[in-house]
C-alpha cells in the first residue's frame, strides 16, 4: 500500500507522516482525518484535513430474541468506521507526498466486507468490451528489397575503382587491386544503407553478396567475378620486397 511504500523514502529525508482520526457523532455520517507532514531537522510542518464518508452496511433486522425478521435495515458499526478511515488515511497520505496509488490499494480495504457493494461507486469504471467481431487488421507485408542488377554493380566497381585510383598512395604498398577492392566495398555497403543513393537498386542489395565482399576485403583477395566488370583492372605484379605476385 501506499503508507508502507512510503515510510522509507519519508525516513531518508528526514520527514514523517503524522495521521489523526476524529469521527464526528450524532450521527456518524463523517470521519476526519488530519494528515501532518513533519520535517525532523528543522521543525517544520504543514496538515491537511480531509472528510469521509461513512456507508452503512445493509443487514438483516433481528427482534429483541435475536431472531431475523426477514427486513433489511441499514447499520452503521465498527467495520464502516474503518473502512472510512483506511480509505482516508491512504488518500490523504498520498495527496500530502504527492503520489499517485494504484486502485488495488482501495479494493483490498474493503474486499472481506460487507460494505463492498456500496463502495464500488469510488472505483473506476470497466472498460466496456467490444460486442462486434471484427477481425484484426492484417499487417501491411514490407516490400522485398529488389536485387541490384549487373549493371549498377558494375557502375558502383567503375565509381570505386576510380576513387581508389585517387588513394594508391595510402595503400601501404598493396596492389592496386587490393585497394579497389577495399574501396568497392567500403563504396557499396555505404550506399545501400544511405537515405538517397545514386542507383535505385543499390538499398536492395542481397546480404550474401556484402558478405562476399566484406570477405574479400578481410582476405585480400579478388574481389568475385560476379561483381566485377566484363574487362576486370590488371592486377599489379610489384610488392614491396621486389618479388612479382599477383592478386588471387
Amino acid at each position: 500500500s501506499v503508507i508502507e511504500a512510503s515510510r522509507l523514502p519519508l525516513a531518508e529525508s528526514h520527514l514523517c507522516c503524522v495521521q489523526i482520526i476524529n469521527p464526528v457523532p450524532n450521527p456518524l455520517e463523517l470521519v476526519s482525518i488530519t494528515t501532518m507532514l513533519v520535517h525532523g531537522d528543522s521543525g517544520e510542518w504543514f496538515r491537511s484535513v480531509m472528510y469521509m464518508p461513512v456507508i452503512p452496511q445493509t443487514v438483516n433486522e433481528t427482534d429483541d430474541s435475536g431472531r431475523r425478521t426477514g427486513k433489511k435495515v441499514k447499520r452503521v458499526d465498527a467495520q464502516c468506521v474503518g473502512i472510512a478511515i483506511a480509505y482516508g488515511r491512504r488518500y490523504s497520505r498520498a495527496a500530502i507526498i504527492g503520489v499517485a496509488q494504484m486502485d488495488g490499494d482501495a479494493q483490498e480495504i474493503a474486499a472481506t466486507s460487507g460494505a463492498q457493494r456500496a463502495l464500488q461507486n469510488l472505483s473506476a469504471p470497466r472498460p466496456i468490451a467490444s460486442t462486434t467481431n471484427q477481425p484484426a487488421p492484417a499487417k501491411a507485408k514490407e516490400p522485398k528489397p529488389a536485387a541490384i542488377s549487373q549493371s549498377d554493380v558494375r557502375r558502383l566497381w567503375a565509381d570505386a575503382c576510380q576513387r581508389a585510383d585517387t588513394l594508391l598512395d595510402q595503400s601501404e604498398g598493396k596492389p592496386p587491386e587490393m585497394a579497389r577492392a577495399q574501396a568497392f566495398g567500403k563504396y557499396i555497403v555505404e550506399s545501400a544503407t544511405e537515405a538517397t543513393c545514386e542507383h535505385r537498386n543499390v538499398r536492395g542489395i542481397a546480404a550474401e553478396q556484402v558478405t562476399k565482399v566484406r570477405n574479400a576485403i578481410t582476405t585480400w583477395t579478388e574481389i568475385p567475378n560476379a561483381f566485377r566488370k566484363e574487362e576486370a583492372p590488371p592486377a599489379a605484379d610489384a610488392t614491396e620486397d621486389g618479388k612479382g605476385e599477383s592478386a588471387e
